[in-house]
């Protein structure tokens, strides 16, 4: 993903700690939440490409790079989540 279309936590994130992180977009902007709370966010405006190409979860299929550590518990969503919404997923989780 180029820079353009990115929104960033601001800093690193410690390791070894669990997060929960979500990223909306709603057609007009860009949110991502950290356990939570909003970190950031950027406007955005058009649709999400659709491609029949192979989904990349922790790991970028064009450019190779790779999440060094676990994943667990993820939900893709055919809306953008309020910030309430967001906090509820974390206490629920998948199998809320």
């Amino acid at each position: 993903m180029s820079s353009e279309n990115s929104v960033l936590a601001g800093s690193l994130l410690p390791a070894s700690t669990w997060r929960h992180l979500s990223n909306t977009y709603d057609g007009g902007s860009r949110t991502l939440y950290v356990n939570g709370a909003q970190m950031s966010g950027r406007a955005q405006a058009g649709s999400i490409k659709i491609s029949a190409g192979p989904r990349a979860i922790g790991g970028d299929c064009v450019g190779g790079g790779y999440f060094q550590g676990l994943i667990d518990e993820v939900c893709v969503y055919n809306r953008a989540l309020p910030a309430s919404e967001v906090r509820t997923d974390i206490a629920l989780g998948v199998a809320g």
